[in-house]
């Protein structure tokens, strides 16, 4: 449905009478998701000052011409007739520069409607001074041809206000005519909630304006107020291209925004990581310093475990058997890197005996020692010429 231009339409029918007086009924029809409804009605007569007073601004505009001034030629047509021929038929003694017109054709039958460019053009005038927006100008009653299928006609004669128009028993168009006179036999149009005769033009204008991309329009060809229109629509579709460029460029930076703070966030736990790395290589840095520097100090204080060489040694001799000899006794004389890295305080005793059995006595006493963590003997042979054996024992304490 072609109503995403307007949210409210204002339909007008102005009639004209003698002596520069009018009458005028208008309704503003409101949008409502699908549904269109009557917000607001009015019917008056007075001269143009007293009308422009009365009629509502700030709303898009149709109105319909009706009365004197306005001429309608109901035509029969055989061919395909259009444009300067069927006005040359319809009036054919008339200036066709001089007169706007408005055709509709059905069939066969055909009405063109024509009213001076001079009495428009001067209305048009004082209705822009007065910030009205007409967007649309319908001739005569034929624009209510949009809605017929919400009125009921009497015997094939479809009345309402100052219209009337002739129908075939199918419902089609034969001929219109207006009459300075209001029937007092209008149609039924009680199917229509709350619209009266005199509002039924005036809708029929909104809704035409409403539709105005689902229906062939019924209007008078006036060259501004279709360039009004056209200009309108342009604008509006600039303007809705411009929200919809506006709201994807909000989405992607709503999406630039999300894919930021997320990778922000990463971002700063890695730097997390980083840094407590960092501050990891660098505590370890500095123990390994305190580390050296502890152990200068232990070796400057004589440190052994906790344990005095002099008492060490005086607790090997005197747990020693006598049939064993020592040949070398080392402290903490590391080897291999893993030692150095471990620095486990040991003991490296080399020595001799005739007598294995007094190393391994020898073993076992010394485990029993309260500063000894465990003994290994790590060598033993026989010396074929002293019959003694040699052998090699590591203490960790």
């Amino acid at each position: 449905m072609g109503v995403d231009l307007f949210d409210h339409v204002l339909g007008i029918e102005l009639n004209f009478l003698d002596d520069n007086q009018y009458g005028c009924s208008y309704t503003l029809v409101e949008r409502k998701k699908i549904k269109l409804d009557i917000v607001a009605d009015k019917h008056f007569r007075g001269n143009l000052v007293q009308l422009l007073e009365k009629i509502p601004r700030n709303h898009p505009i149709a109105i319909s011409f009706s009365g004197k001034g306005i001429v309608h030629r109901n035509l029969e047509i055989t061919n395909d007739q259009s444009g300067s021929k069927l006005f040359q038929k319809a009036f054919p003694a008339v200036e066709e520069k001089d007169f706007y017109a408005q055709e509709f054709l059905a069939g066969t039958s055909a009405l063109i409607s024509i009213v001076r460019k001079s009495i428009v053009d001067e209305l048009l005038e004082k209705f822009t001074r007065a910030g009205m927006k007409i967007y649309s100008i319908s001739l005569g009653g034929m624009v209510s041809f949009h809605i017929w299928n919400h009125l009921q006609p009497k015997e094939d004669v479809l009345l309402f206000g100052n219209h009337s128009f002739n129908l075939s028993q199918d419902g089609l168009f034969l001929s219109y005519k207006y009459s300075q006179l209001e029937s007092e036999d209008s149609s039924d149009i009680s199917k229509m909630n709350n619209l009266n005769t005199h509002q039924v033009l005036a809708y029929a204008s909104a809704v035409q304006l409403f539709l105005h991309d689902r229906v062939d329009l019924i209007q008078a060809e006036i060259v501004s107020i279709e360039n009004v229109f056209i200009n309108f629509i342009e604008t509006q579709k600039l303007k809705k291209s411009a929200m919809f460029f506006l709201f994807g460029m909000f989405i992607l930076l709503t999406i630039s925004f999300w894919v930021y703070s997320h990778y922000n966030s990463k971002n700063a736990i890695l730097t997390q990581q980083l840094g407590n790395q960092s501050s990891n290589s660098d505590q370890l840095e500095l123990m390994h310093r305190n580390i050296a520097d502890n152990e200068q100090l232990l070796k400057y204080l004589n440190w052994n475990g906790g344990y005095n060489y002099g008492f060490l040694t005086d607790e090997i001799g005197s747990s020693k058997p006598r049939r064993v000899t020592l040949t070398s006794i080392a402290y903490n004389d590391y080897k291999t890197e893993l030692e150095k890295q471990n620095r486990n305080p040991q003991i490296a005793i080399s020595g001799e005996t005739d007598n294995l059995s007094a190393v391994n006595n020898w073993i076992f006493i010394l485990k029993e020692k309260k500063w000894v963590k465990t003994v290994k003997l790590l060598r033993y042979q026989d010396d074929a010429e002293t019959e003694n054996f040699s052998f090699s024992l590591l203490i960790y304490y």
